[in-house]
């Protein structure tokens, strides 16, 4: 027999809330079960392993901005990014100020 191509499940949308991403396994299999590389398996190459998703946000939830660049180019350094607290005007984030 051939090989085959394994497709794990979707995971759940990341982040939980807003625009992110959903991702799954894709393996490729050799008839008596070994994990070969996906160049084994040419429809392993093409096949979808991330896809686009949304999820309606219910508010508080944090919104967060795109990571900055690395502030160290070697070692351990920092990254940032924006973080709003978008709010029904009653409830706090988890985390916020006072």
């Amino acid at each position: 027999s051939s090989k085959t191509v394994e497709y794990g499940k979707w995971s759940p949308c990341y982040p939980s809330c807003g625009d992110g991403i959903s991702t799954r396994t894709v393996t490729c299999v050799a008839p008596d079960g070994a994990v070969l590389p996906l160049a084994e398996c040419p429809e392993a190459l093409v096949a979808e392993s991330s896809k686009s998703c949304s999820t309606v946000c219910e508010a508080p939830y944090w919104q967060y901005g795109p990571w900055q660049t690395c502030d160290r180019r070697c070692g351990t350094g920092q990254s940032t990014r924006t973080a709003i607290c978008v709010s029904d005007g009653v409830t706090k984030c988890a985390g916020q100020d006072k």
